[in-house]
């Protein structure tokens, strides 16, 4: 219709492998898919988000894109990229009265979540987040919609991990914590 109110970039691909077994095409293929698809999103809809004062677009990364991802360091990549991308996006996009916010969700119960972890117990993968349990997509749909919204008309470049508070625990502390008797429950 000419102009456009939200765009949210939500691609994702992960479980290429770890350093040893990555290939340069699947390097590549994440990479493109979950970096170069944003930045080519937003090019394509910039006209139509002109168009429309107030336009939103909220880019959605991974609470991994700032840590080290062993398991998967491709993905790892790509999402530090979007992360990279959408501060200068932000910055440049506000000029023009776009706003532009991201979304780092931790582990998060959808298709690729079930794929990547199907060998894995969920109060594993559950053990270190605070909250002891695994995100689910409704736990990210209201921020989304929140961001993209009036009411956060003057929220610019917003980096919101949406993670159970697993950021915040730290492995190391965690170990120590489980041998010492100065924690009880």
């Amino acid at each position: 219709f000419g102009a456009l109110d939200v765009l949210v970039n939500n691609a994702a691909e992960g479980g290429r492998g770890s350093l040893d077994s990555l290939t340069l095409e699947d390097w590549n293929a994440l990479i493109e898919t979950n970096a170069t698809s944003i930045f080519l999103g937003v090019k394509a809809c910039l006209p139509a988000l002109r168009a429309r004062p107030n336009a939103s677009v909220i880019n959605i990364s991974s609470a991994l894109s700032g840590l080290g991802a062993a398991f998967d360091p491709a993905y790892g990549a790509s999402k530090g990229a979007v992360r990279a991308m959408s501060r200068s996006m932000a910055v440049y996009l506000a000029r023009e009265g776009i706003r532009l916010n991201t979304i780092y969700p931790g582990n998060i119960r959808t298709a690729m979540f079930d794929r990547l972890w199907k060998d894995v117990e969920e109060a594993e993968i559950a053990a270190p987040v605070p909250l002891g349990r695994v995100g689910t997509p409704e736990d990210i749909a209201p921020l989304v919609v929140f961001l993209a919204s009036d009411a956060a008309g003057y929220i610019v470049g917003a980096e919101i991990i949406v993670d159970g508070g697993e950021h915040l625990a730290s492995a190391i502390w965690e170990q120590l914590a489980k041998r010492s008797s100065m924690v009880t429950r």
